[in-house]
């Protein structure tokens, strides 16, 4: 995972390519976003995945959604909905 420090007025193309070692935002392949975040007035974290990386984390989040709509039956849309429903019948 990479973290870039973005400030208010930088380009976010080029300092995360300067993150990541002055390669080519073309380079990167895909870039998926996983946090972010202020670390202080004008200055944003934000972390990320790129190429091989960013496939790997979003076949993984394929896979959880996945299990979840096995599990519950459900199709990918309807998952937040059963699982709400479980928590609250848990609860009473």
């Amino acid at each position: 995972m990479i973290s870039a420090y973005l400030s208010d007025g930088l380009g976010c193309e080029f300092k995360v390519a300067e993150a990541l070692k002055n390669k080519s935002t073309g380079e990167l392949r895909l870039v998926k976003i996983v946090s972010e975040g202020a670390i202080a007035a004008g200055t944003r974290r934000i972390e990320l995945v790129v190429s091989n990386a960013a496939v790997e984390y979003l076949n993984n989040k394929a896979k959880v959604s996945s299990e979840l709509e096995a599990r519950f039956k459900v199709h990918t849309e309807e998952v937040i909905e059963r699982v709400e429903k479980q928590c609250k019948e848990l609860l009473v």
